[in-house]
């Protein structure tokens, strides 16, 4: 899993925000996307993960990084910096959310199915799981958090990409359709537009 942390890092911090302040934010964000997921895929190749783990892989931060630049997106084109750096720190607390939830987790584990939910919305697992990687049962977690000695599934990969894929999509096409419901060529908003 490090060398798709190594692709998303800098693709969350060096390539999205130029491309939020872009005046053409879509092609800059698709060349963002573009230039992480290579970067991931040589990353993951070069670590000797098999071609189709570092191709899942690769697009797994991709996906990640869609998510992170749609929400972006959505806010005004002044806020979007300020959006962008409370997402990466939200996605941070996300992704060490069995740490910091840790004197909570065993209350949590007699809830049926919020375990599983918790481990499903954290980032590290959409990572994890093109390599078929129980990262919460890895040392560094185990030791951190009583997580790994709890009973939780992993969701289907498929699922995960699935779900990061809707959300940034759907968070596009909201973007798209606010732009064309605000424009001033809008018959509704400017009655003196032809119908």
């Amino acid at each position: 899993m490090a060398p798709l942390l190594a692709a998303l890092v800098p693709g969350m911090l060096l390539q999205l925000p130029p491309a939020l302040r872009h005046t053409r934010p879509l092609p800059a964000l698709a060349r963002a996307l573009a230039g992480a997921l290579a970067l991931a895929l040589v990353l993951a190749l070069l670590d000797g993960a098999p071609p189709a783990a570092a191709a899942t892989g690769a697009l797994t931060v991709a996906l990640v990084m869609l998510g992170l630049g749609a929400a972006c997106l959505l806010a005004p084109r002044q806020g979007r910096e300020a959006v962008h750096g409370l997402l990466v720190t939200g996605l941070a607390a996300l992704a060490l959310s069995p740490v910091w939830l840790a004197p909570w987790l065993d209350a949590a584990s007699r809830v049926p199915g919020l375990v599983n939910a918790l481990v499903a919305l954290n980032p590290l697992t959409l990572l994890a799981s093109p390599m078929a990687l129980d990262y919460l049962r890895a040392d560094w977690f185990y030791r951190y958090s009583p997580l790994g000695s709890l009973r939780y599934d992993y969701p289907a990969p498929a699922v995960l990409m699935l779900g990061w894929l809707g959300a940034g999509t759907g968070m596009l096409l909201a973007k798209a359709a606010r732009r064309r419901w605000t424009s001033p060529k809008n018959p509704r908003l400017n009655p003196e537009v032809p119908r």
